[in-house]
């Protein structure tokens, strides 16, 4: 089921009759408010997606939907963050993309507890910031199975943590728009991500200008990736 731009929807009606729904997709209702607080009699949903819903402001529990392998919430500004403890339920999730909440958040709305033990399905995850959030969340490195970490729009964010190392099986690192953002982590934390074949900068500008190929200040951390894209170039491939 897919709802799209429909600019006068303020509220999803009851799906209990949708029993057997597995995707259900709501984009760009920008005066949408709420969804039903049924979601729950969805027997095995395995993907649900909400984006650019602006005054979208609860959403249901998510502790009942394990079987989710797909979650998608984005660009919902007033959307209250209570739900992402609902997140360490979602045993089965192996694509995760969150964000684009309330502008004056100045923290990532993440779960407080340690995700070691769940989570355990994760392999991609998307973080879309905003312009007071300067940080992430530190519960990630516990996401040691994680292949995929793609971090969109954390516009006072200046340094990637060390404790990025601990991603012992990622694969891919993308960066967007983090218009303040200047250092990676240091030398031998990268030399950690042995996995790392992929590493993708864009709107970035400080960052780029610090990582160009060879003289660079921040070249020799990432000059072992093989694929290295800035700015939708590609400046090495080693392949």
């Amino acid at each position: 089921l897919e709802i799209r731009c429909c600019p006068n929807l303020t509220f999803i009606p009851d799906l209990h009759s949708l029993t057997s729904l597995l995707e259900f997709t709501i984009v760009g209702c920008v005066k949408l408010v709420c969804l039903s607080n049924k979601l729950e009699t969805l027997v095995s949903p395995k993907v649900l997606s909400i984006s650019y819903c602006p005054n979208l402001r609860a959403i249901p529990d998510l502790r009942s939907l394990t079987s989710l392998q797909q979650l998608q919430i984005l660009q919902c500004e007033k959307l209250a963050t209570y739900w992402a403890e609902g997140l360490l339920c979602l045993t089965a999730l192996e694509y995760l993309g969150i964000g684009g909440f309330s502008e004056e958040l100045d923290y990532f709305p993440w779960p407080l507890e340690n995700v070691t033990q769940r989570l355990l399905s994760l392999r991609n995850l998307l973080l879309y910031g905003g312009p007071n959030l300067k940080s992430l969340p530190e519960q990630l490195q516990h996401l040691t199975f994680l292949e995929v970490l793609m971090i969109s729009d954390f516009e006072r964010l200046e340094a990637l943590p060390d404790w990025l190392g601990n991603l012992s099986s990622l694969r891919r690192l993308a960066l967007w728009n983090c218009n303040k953002l200047v250092n990676l982590p240091t030398l031998e934390v990268m030399q950690r991500l042995t996995n790392l074949g992929y590493l993708k900068i864009t709107g970035c500008q400080l960052l780029k200008e610090r990582c160009t190929m060879e003289s660079g200040p921040e070249w020799y951390k990432i000059a072992r990736i093989p694929q290295i894209e800035i700015d939708e170039q590609i400046i090495q491939s080693l392949d």
